[in-house]
């Protein structure tokens, strides 16, 4: 086979055009989902798709699909993607990498004029992080079938705005119900986001399958008073009480449970006064393994944990399930291909378990699925750090091109 290659330089400006979109001062990205950056990030995705020739169209959850046309008319397309959106202070490359890859990808098939079977798409799936609405991976959750459309557009950012109405001022609702759209087989292009790669000098990860993930949502309720004139042993202090939550939960993670990871992300103290003994808190629990019955019993201990504290701190506790994605076991077939394909190019590769949650999490509940990973500096992600080199970005495009090809031809 003649080898061909992507255009590098070109996959690069394209990610550094993405990252001036919501850029930051530090470096790093804040788009979030369905605000007027990601609008114009999609606007940017959609000019380029068209001036290019290919189609571009959306669905009734925002969700972007940019499509090379295939010979056949009866054959569903390969479908790869990723997302546009970022956390509040996100880097340059996750979520967009996939996407810029994606298209890379179609416009080196087209540009080389090899003709394909089935046709190829390039999508940008809505809400993946699940920062400004919850719960994450949305429009690959609704596209999939494991969520509810109705659900989704009824969800509420922390100033009251619906995501349905979100999604119509930035014009992006279509027509298409999301879970009518078909595809063949799925394929996504992501930075590692650890640190495994770099540090064992790996070009590209065949990922095999993504960690469970269980979110939760805790309330701890105290009593508000005086900071100066409440003794100690008579407060209710909803902080203290929740930073022993926060110890207990670490202690669950790395003692009882190796092999796991825990963390809580964000916490809120009310009524938030310099001189007031905090009344209440609320914080997110966000906890994680390859095996889901080790995740429900984590919950468990959690649970019990947290309640003792409660009991001895006189506070109360309250928690909630705000969502589960079990453990993914991704397809051997297309597993098998990636592998191909990288042993082809010569890149050494590691096959591995990815600790982040992706939308091909969701998709792989409708059609086969994988993923590809690529290295990132130090495993930083979710920070205005975060960083990628060009070869290797490029080396992952390169495995996806001739993965995508061995569908689609």
């Amino acid at each position: 086979m003649k080898r061909i290659n992507i255009d590098s330089t070109r996959l690069w400006h394209t990610i550094m055009e993405m990252a001036k979109i919501g850029a930051t001062p530090k470096g790093g990205v804040k788009r979030l989902a369905l605000t007027e950056t990601d609008k114009a990030a999609r606007d940017l995705f959609c000019f380029w798709a068209e001036s290019d020739g290919f189609e571009c169209e959306y669905d009734s959850m925002g969700n972007i699909y940019v499509t090379l046309r295939g010979t056949s008319k009866d054959l569903q397309p390969v479908l790869i993607g990723s997302h546009l959106d970022t956390q509040p202070t996100g880097g340059k490359f996750d979520g967009i990498y996939g996407v810029m890859a994606g298209y890379e990808v179609i416009r080196t098939i087209k540009e080389q004029g090899i003709k394909t079977s089935r046709p190829i798409t390039v999508v940008n799936w809505t809400n993946e992080e699940g920062v400004r609405f919850a719960p994450a991976m949305a429009g690959s959750g609704v596209f999939s079938g494991v969520y509810a459309e109705e659900e989704i557009y009824n969800s509420k950012d922390n100033n009251g705005m619906t995501f349905e109405g979100e999604l119509e001022k930035i014009g992006y609702m279509g027509n298409k119900k999301s879970v009518d759209y078909k595809a063949g087989i799925y394929i996504e292009p992501h930075i590692e986001q650890g640190p495994i790669l770099e540090s064992g000098n790996y070009k590209i990860g065949i990922v095999k399958g993504v960690q469970g993930q269980l979110s939760l949502d805790v309330s701890v309720i105290g009593f508000e008073s005086h900071s100066g004139s409440t003794p100690m042993n008579m407060r209710k202090d909803a902080l203290v009480s929740s930073s022993r939550m926060c110890l207990a939960l670490n202690r669950i993670a790395t003692e009882q449970f190796p092999g796991s990871v825990a963390t809580v992300g964000r916490m809120i103290v009310q009524p938030g006064a310099r001189n007031t003994v905090p009344g209440k808190t609320s914080f997110t629990i966000d906890i994680r393994h390859p095996r889901k019955e080790i995740l429900f019993e984590m919950e468990t201990k959690i649970k019990q944990n947290f309640q003792n504290i409660a009991d001895e701190t006189a506070t109360k506790v309250e928690i909630r399930k705000a969502w589960f994605t079990p453990p993914v076991v991704f397809d051997n077939i297309c597993i098998e291909t990636i592998r191909k394909s990288t042993e082809f190019l010569g890149y050494n590769f590691r096959e591995m378990v990815s600790g982040a949650g992706h939308d091909a999490c969701m998709v792989n509940n409708k059609i086969p699925g994988c993923m590809i990973f690529v290295p990132c500096e130090k495993g930083i992600s979710h920070n205005e750090l975060e960083k990628a080199v060009p070869e290797d970005l490029a080396a992952g495009a390169n495995v996806l091109l001739y993965s995508v090809m061995d569908f689609a031809v």
